[in-house]
């Protein structure tokens, strides 16, 4: 299955139809290559959700066909966690978030998710205890459609050191959550980010 969100909706692309934790979705079967394509057009200036599922039986293939035509930037994150059972988010631009990041030249994608995390937070002490999942997502940049994949790890907080939310880029607070909390703050946060969550051993 091949997951991508765009503003408030997301499309999939797979050989058979999944549940995707009971949110609403329209499930075709894939005709012909551009109907994803009529898809985005169709998400960019909708005022409204518009969840989407195509299958077909060569799922790799058609999703391979669809991220041709985007300019890829791929970034790493974490889900961190604290020996107390809690997570760490950050408040961005008025959504909840996971510190996340863009890879560096050189930079392997674990180095990457460490640097990101320790510059978005002030944690020093952390390291990564296992893959989680990757995330799709489409936005405009300079006025061009791009696509940015995210590979997010689990990692262990191993200090006990003060949160310190990266102003520069205008993370306004950091803070360990609870699991009642997460769920909470689910309800102001990203497609990309819940499904993250839903991945990790939080639930």
């Amino acid at each position: 299955m091949y997951k991508v969100f765009f503003n408030e909706s997301f499309l999939i692309i797979s050989d058979k139809a999944e549940n995707n934790n009971g949110i609403k979705q329209f499930v075709l079967p894939l005709q012909n290559t551009r109907q994803p394509e009529a898809w985005l057009a169709e998400v960019e200036f909708s005022t409204r959700p518009l969840n989407m599922a195509f299958i077909h039986k060569q799922p790799g293939l058609i999703w391979e066909n669809f991220i041709s035509g985007f300019k890829i930037i791929r970034a790493a994150g974490g889900l961190i966690k604290n020996n107390s059972n809690q997570y760490l988010f950050i408040f961005r631009r008025g959504k909840w978030d996971l510190p996340k990041g863009k890879i560096d030249k050189g930079e392997t994608i674990e180095e990457a998710a460490i640097r990101e995390i320790q510059e978005e937070t002030g944690l020093k002490k952390v390291a990564i205890q296992n893959n989680l999942t990757t995330t799709y997502h489409i936005y405009r940049l300079k006025g061009k459609l791009v696509l940015k994949e995210t590979f997010w790890f689990l990692v262990q907080n191993l200090g006990n050191e003060p949160l310190i939310p990266q102003a520069e880029e205008d993370i306004e607070k950091a803070a360990w959550l609870s699991k009642n909390e997460i769920e909470t703050v689910l309800a102001n946060s990203f497609g990309s980010i819940k499904d993250v969550i839903l991945t990790s051993s939080v639930f």
